[in-house]
């Protein structure tokens, strides 16, 4: 029976420090390579969905990268990319778009 659990035990655990690891790795990379988003449109959107939401603020971060695109980090904070944003001051993408 032992020789059962062990091997699945210690995948388990090899499971849960690797994602241990990513989720440190990637909380790492996103505070290098962010930072606080201001403008005041979105602000104001932000403060809408706050509300909506019974939370005091929404904050969100860029991810200095160009592909268009987004993320909830698992520690909680919000990014969009520095290619999103360019799309949105463009005028190519709204808020209506991607919900934002």
């Amino acid at each position: 029976m032992s020789t059962v659990l062990i091997p699945i035990a210690l995948a388990s655990l090899y499971g849960v420090v690797m994602f241990q690891f990513s989720a440190w790795s990637l909380k790492k990379q996103l505070s290098r390579q962010s930072n606080p988003l201001i403008d005041k449109n979105l602000e104001k959107i932000m403060a809408n969905f706050a509300n909506v939401l019974e939370v005091e603020k929404i904050r969100l971060n860029v991810f200095e990268t160009e592909p268009i695109n987004g993320l909830a980090a698992p520690d909680g904070r919000i990014f969009i990319t520095r290619g999103f944003y360019n799309k949105y001051q463009n005028g190519d993408i709204t808020v209506e778009d991607y919900h934002l």
